[in-house]
């Protein structure tokens, strides 16, 4: 198991959303939180990639997701666990809800890893996070500012207070982005495509159903059933309709070991109620290809 990056977090921002959300707060520390606003920029924070030290903005609450302290077994184990599972070192990887890039920074940092990443995020602050962290990193990473859909034209991008919450459903104001079918797009067949999009996923689906008919790519998705305004349902039934074979996953890290055991069970999508309110699931074609890379 590698975690390839790490924020700091000493940032006010930072310090707010490890404690409010995640861990308990140490004594005093509002007055040290007082303290830190008087002395200076309160959503300064860095991004620790390898020897390189990168500044970031926590006004995008999702670099959170780096924070060792908040995440000690790194953020969503069973997603890294799948992409190191599934993406050769010469494949390509669609992280679709890329947000700064989380997931697309651990493949392309990944040691061998020569192929291609395809990072989608319509969001403009975190699409610009990427960008930049791509630049300052020297990664090839290539950032596609859109949402998936199933037809092509705009969409209404929310914009919450925490970043990673950015949803195309139920809108009543927002940013306008541009909307487009994966099987419009002029990408190479993927291997592994990762779908975190806040309820669009059926969407993104049905714009891809060529795609999935001629490359057959594995897919890794979100499917939470507090969604607002999503179906859950509905793109576990189109992925089943495709012939994919679906697995719940769930992961538990051996830091003893340096690894994450990573754990698929089967589920047809009548099961979903049995597994866990927040889940992700793996879909793949064939068995043949889990197989092959265990």
């Amino acid at each position: 198991m590698r975690l390839t990056f790490r924020l700091r977090g000493d940032s006010v921002a930072a310090r707010l959303l490890r404690h409010g959300w995640y861990v308990a707060p140490p004594p005093h520390f509002l007055s040290e939180l007082y303290r830190q606003l008087l002395e200076g920029d309160p959503f300064a924070d860095t991004l620790e990639v390898g020897d390189e030290a990168v500044r970031v903005d926590m006004r995008n609450s999702q670099f959170i997701a780096a924070d060792r302290d908040s995440f000690p077994d790194g953020y969503e184990p069973d997603v890294t666990a799948a992409i190191e599972l599934l993406l050769p070192d010469d494949g390509v990887f669609i992280d679709a809800g890329a947000n700064w890039g989380c997931f697309a920074l651990q493949a392309a940092l990944r040691p061998g890893f020569h192929g291609e990443v395809v990072a989608i995020e319509p969001a403009p602050r975190p699409a610009a996070d990427l960008a930049a962290l791509s630049q300052a990193l020297g990664l090839p990473i290539r950032l596609l500012r859109l949402a998936l859909g199933a037809t092509d034209g705009t969409a209404l991008l929310s914009q919450p207070a925490l970043s990673g919450g950015a949803s195309l459903l139920t809108v009543e104001a927002g940013t306008e982005v541009a909307l487009r079918r994966l099987d419009g797009l002029d990408l190479p067949p993927p291997h592994l495509i990762k779908l975190d999009i806040e309820g669009a996923e059926l969407a993104a689906l049905r714009g891809a159903a060529g795609l999935l008919a001629r490359h057959r790519p594995a897919i890794v998705m979100e499917c939470r059933t507090d969604t607002p305004g999503g179906d859950w349902a509905a793109p576990l039934h189109l992925l089943a309709g495709h012939d994919y074979r679906i697995f719940a996953l769930s992961a538990q890290a051996d830091h003893a070991a340096g690894r994450c055991n990573l754990t698929l069970t089967p589920m047809r999508p009548a099961d979903r109620d049995a597994f866990p309110q927040h889940l992700n699931i793996l879909a793949v074609p064939d068995l043949a290809r889990l197989e092959a890379r265990a």
